[in-house]
């Protein structure tokens, strides 16, 4: 019972990124949607660091959701404080960063990607909260909660990239998964 809707909320928070995309491989050019995919793979690479902060805290918001909601109040609100200023670090690395990590990733031809990962490094700030939220309705056993959040920013993701992909390629994209 708890296990399908948590595997749907994780499966839309793997397919978030992803659908821009799928939507810009299928209607922009060969190079708009690499430039996405090389600032993306930056993007996945420092946002796994979220869940090594969170998965620490998670036994004891589980246990703080069955015994003390008082402590799971103020358990959410340090690890969500602590994930938020980590996320804004990475963001600011990454922003400043930007030309640096494409030049390792691709190269001097992906010079128009270093743009696209400096918007997507706004992601890392919601990204870290996010881990941190999700983690606090996941020991609440609020699963159906986490699917509906999950959904509704899938459903923003693919309307914004129909809207601006076809105009403004990889930077429309990455504005649609920021937003």
């Amino acid at each position: 019972r708890d296990a399908l809707p948590y595997a749907a909320a994780t499966t839309v928070g793997i397919l978030y990124f992803r659908v821009a995309l799928m939507m810009l491989s299928l209607t922009s050019t060969k190079d708009e949607t690499s430039y996405y995919s090389a600032a993306l793979k930056i993007v996945e690479a420092f946002g796994g660091f979220s869940m090594i902060v969170v998965v620490a805290a998670f036994p004891v918001l589980a246990r703080a959701a069955r015994d003390d909601l008082e402590r799971l109040r103020y358990g959410v609100s340090k690890v969500l404080q602590t994930t938020v200023m980590i996320g804004a670090w990475f963001a600011l690395s990454l922003f400043v960063g930007a030309q640096l990590a494409i030049d390792i990733v691709g190269g001097e031809q992906f010079e128009p990607a270093v743009d696209v990962l400096r918007v997507q490094a706004v992601t890392m700030i919601a990204g870290f909260a996010v881990a941190a939220l999700g983690y606090a309705l996941l020991s609440l056993r609020e699963h159906g909660a986490l699917l509906k959040a999950s959904l509704i920013a899938l459903v923003v993701s693919v309307v914004l990239s129909l809207l601006l992909i076809p105009k403004h390629g990889a930077m429309g994209a990455a504005i649609a998964t920021v937003a």
